[in-house]
């Protein structure tokens, strides 16, 4: 979902009720993409809710005809960068380092749709959902439950009647089948990918 174009007039003018309304479309899925890169959910969490305590800072200075959701996600992914730049980040046998991270930035600047406005990582969320819709019903609905609402495999075992192990093994297959759709579509992200899965699937 993204925030309403209506919504930017009272941020501007500096209306509590409507930077809930934007903070609670919007936090979600910049939370998703922030553990695409940082592997520690309280900082992630941090990063997160910096760059809404920025967005309020200069609410001010937002174009009504701007796209708040571009805004975000550009701010973000600069905090991103900058977090992985300070931090070696290690994991299994990927070792990213300074050198890579520019690596990691030039993906950025792809053009994978031909269109000058198609920042990479607005692609890769996409995609990200598509997949997502194109999983078997079962493993979609695990998936969104554990990875989306944030519900414990335990609760959704609950809800869903389904053993916990079911649970697991349905995300397992769900993690395959998006990461296998994800390089098979956009080879270019395997540096991304193994954090990505990571930080979500852990």
């Amino acid at each position: 979902m993204q925030p309403n174009p209506e919504l930017i007039p009272g941020l501007i003018n500096g209306d509590h009720n409507t930077f809930r309304d934007i903070f609670n479309i919007l936090y979600p899925r910049m939370l998703c993409y922030c553990e695409l890169f940082v592997r520690d959910r309280q900082e992630a969490e941090d990063i997160v809710q910096d760059c809404f305590i920025k967005l309020w800072s200069i609410r001010d200075t937002v174009r009504t005809d701007g796209n708040l959701e571009k805004l975000m996600f550009v701010m973000l992914r600069n905090r991103c960068l900058n977090f992985l730049r300070d931090s070696k980040l290690t994991l299994g046998h990927i070792d990213i380092t300074a050198g890579e991270i520019e690596d990691i930035q030039q993906l950025y600047h792809i053009d994978f749709l031909d269109k000058e406005d198609s920042p990479a990582e607005q692609v890769l969320l996409d995609s990200l959902k598509e997949a997502v819709g194109n999983l078997p019903p079962r493993q979609k609905e695990v998936l969104q439950r554990t990875k989306f609402l944030g519900l414990s495999q335990k609760e959704v075992a609950s809800d869903l009647g389904i053993s916990i192990k079911a649970v697991e093994k349905n995300i397992t297959q769900a993690r395959k089948k998006i990461r296998e759709e994800l390089l098979r579509k956009f080879p270019e992200f395997w540096i991304i990918l193994p954090i990505a899965f990571f930080a979500l699937w852990k």
